[in-house]
């Protein structure tokens, strides 16, 4: 029988804080709709909020089940952790209601505090743990020593990226403090450096996508190849996307234009939608990673409430 896997103090801490940020969003959201307020669509006007809280709910429910019913399993911790930060990535988004300023917010500073929790600094950390897991066959010396470096060199951006938060956070605590202007200047490169470390984790998807194949064709590895593209196709757009924003002054201009942003939003968040969605389709259909019976048939009733939400959402 398989032991649980144990939490240290740096994956406690993430969990943690992941957690709390997407709760706060949720009652942010929950306060807006019960005083009537009205809801205001999502910032940069990228979606409307009630999608932008549906996508927070379906990445952090399957963030909960990993994590809850994957103990065991190394690889579910790390695939979990990674939903965690999505969640709270869009969780960040709700915070900017103008519910979240309000006296049970301390006058919007704990809303403001959880926002600037540079939590999406370490998803490229967990996705490359993950794919340096998963599959368990197939992977070569060369590949694995490619993965322990980008393992290694994520971890360092987060922990840069969690330090650089520490000045700005201050500011937040206190009139006495001031953020140095290098720690301004830093933040645009560190998320060029987030999403460039994201983006070059597909590459080694593919390649251990490439190393089941080697490792033989039975129903195993194609299970693990269908799931690998899945992952891959529902993360590449959205990262494309930002990465050609930073990148092109003209793309940039034309996101600006009234409309364009939130029209191109709905190509593409149906494939980040689905990435959750088919992770808990490989779990309960082909038990691609190891989750305890109980977990599974909480992952099924979880399902069913998601996609009642993601449809009123959508509506």
């Amino acid at each position: 029988m398989k032991r649980t896997v144990r939490w240290n103090g740096f994956f406690r801490a993430y969990v943690v804080l992941g957690v709390s940020e997407v709760l706060l969003g949720a009652i942010v959201l929950a306060l807006a709709a019960i005083t009537g307020a009205p809801i205001p669509g999502g910032p940069e006007d990228l979606l409307p909020t009630p999608l932008l809280a549906a996508v927070s709910v379906v990445f952090a429910l399957g963030a909960g089940l990993l994590l809850v019913g994957g103990r065991r399993d190394p690889r579910a911790l790390a695939l979990g952790a990674f939903f965690l930060g999505m969640a709270s990535i869009y969780a960040d988004r709700l915070l900017a209601l103008p519910s979240a300023s309000g006296d049970a917010f301390f006058g919007g500073l704990l809303a403001r505090l959880a926002y600037l929790l540079p939590l999406e600094a370490f998803l490229p950390y967990f996705l490359w743990r993950f794919l340096r897991l998963f599959p368990r066959v197939g992977i070569s010396t060369q590949a694995d020593r490619g993965l322990e470096l980008g393992m290694r060199l994520s971890l360092g951006l987060g922990v840069f990226a969690s330090l650089l938060a520490l000045p700005w956070i201050g500011a937040e605590l206190s009139t006495a403090v001031t953020v140095p202007k290098v720690v301004e200047e830093l933040d645009g490169p560190v998320l060029w450096a987030v999403i460039l470390l994201l983006l070059a984790a597909l590459p080694f998807a593919a390649w251990r996508m490439r190393g089941a194949w080697r490792a033989g064709g039975g129903a195993e590895e194609r299970r693990v190849r269908l799931f690998l593209a899945a992952l891959v196709v529902g993360v590449a757009p959205l990262l494309a996307v930002i990465l050609l924003e930073l990148a092109s002054s003209r793309f940039d201009a034309w996101l600006e234009v009234p409309g364009n942003r939130r029209n191109l939003a709905w190509w593409i968040f149906p494939p980040l939608l689905s990435v959750p969605l088919t992770t808990a389709y490989a779990v309960l259909v082909h038990r691609v990673l190891e989750v305890r019976t109980l977990a599974r048939r909480a992952l099924q009733y979880a399902l069913a409430r998601a996609t009642v939400l993601l449809g009123g959402g959508a509506l």
